[in-house]
């Protein structure tokens, strides 16, 4: 099944809201009359709670490796309001090492949807080393 990008997590979070409503009933009688199905029961939903919580902390997760630089900004969804960045320091020298996964520059804006506001950097690098 192809949902959009948002679509799996909004099933993780239906999930949860059911299962949380199912915890509250079955905590309510297995405090009423604990027995051993009613036990594992609760413990069976709090397990599934669990998971949906993870995943749900997973999938709002930034990219692994992603290395920012001073003054960068990352917006995950759309930005409607202006966004300034000014950064004055050191500048890595060329060639050197950058290590593995995206890097993201000073003064960078990485916006993941739709911009409204206007967008300003100023980066005075002061030497290189």
């Amino acid at each position: 099944m192809t949902l959009p990008g948002w679509g799996w997590r909004a099933v993780a979070a239906g999930g949860s809201v059911v299962a949380g409503v199912a915890t509250g009933v079955v905590t309510n009688v297995a405090t009423a009359q604990p027995t051993v199905p009613w036990l594992a029961g609760l413990g069976v939903l709090v397990v599934l709670l669990v998971g949906f919580q993870v995943w749900l902390t997973v999938a709002d997760g930034r990219p692994a490796g992603r290395r920012r630089g001073a003054g960068s900004v990352d917006v995950e969804g759309s930005s409607f309001a202006p966004i300034t960045t000014d950064v004055s320091g050191v500048r890595q020298a060329p060639g050197a090492p950058t290590g593995a996964g995206d890097v993201v520059g000073l003064g960078a804006v990485v916006v993941g949807g739709d911009v409204r506001g206007e967008i300003r950097t100023n980066v005075a690098d002061v030497e290189e080393r």
